[in-house]
């Protein structure tokens, strides 16, 4: 009697963790199954380039910021809104050659952001200096070496910007080549 009582409780606890691990390797894995349906949306709404992958994202204002290469060598930074639905919606994008650093200024809730995109994988360091009124300001420098879009909050002014990446050797380069 005690022993089929254990074989029943074994069977219990066996058969338990057999649905816990079908439901956890069932189940949509979260902001995965969310990141291919933008994927998705990426391959849908933009004119140019195939098979979008997104590489990197981060979330400002509630908006998501996707950078992505696609198969055929071009990169894009796009916007998703939220949606009143706990969703989100496509909103706006730039592409570019992967070959070009990407720089673009976005509206993103209700501020104006400059956006920064090293695609290039032996990218460390991002230099972004701004002109204003003319006069260079002092270089910002920022970690790439993970792939970091960078989202600097501008105020709209008359600004010029330019930008070059360093690897980890110290090579300086500009839209990816070498200087």
């Amino acid at each position: 009697m005690k022993k089929q009582r254990v074989v029943s409780v074994m069977s219990l606890i066996l058969c338990t963790a057999m649905l816990f691990l079908l439901s956890a390797c069932s189940a949509p894995q979260g902001d995965m199954v969310e990141k291919q349906e933008r994927e998705v949306v990426l391959n849908k709404s933009l004119k140019e380039g195939k098979s979008w992958v997104i590489e990197k994202e981060i979330t400002i204002q509630d908006c998501i910021v996707s950078a992505a290469r696609s198969k055929d060598d071009l990169t894009t930074l796009a916007v998703f809104q939220p949606t009143s639905e706990d969703g989100y919606i496509f909103s706006t994008a730039t592409t570019r050659p992967s070959y070009l650093i990407m720089i673009t200024s976005m509206v993103i809730g209700q501020e104006n952001y400059d956006l920064f995109w090293v695609s290039d994988p032996k990218a460390v360091t991002l230099e972004i200096i701004y002109t204003v009124d003319g006069e260079a300001l002092e270089p910002l420098t920022y970690d790439v070496s993970n792939g970091e879009i960078i989202a600097l909050q501008q105020e709209g002014k008359d600004i010029s910007i330019t930008a070059c990446y360093y690897d980890s050797e110290g090579n300086r380069y500009t839209h990816g080549l070498g200087d």
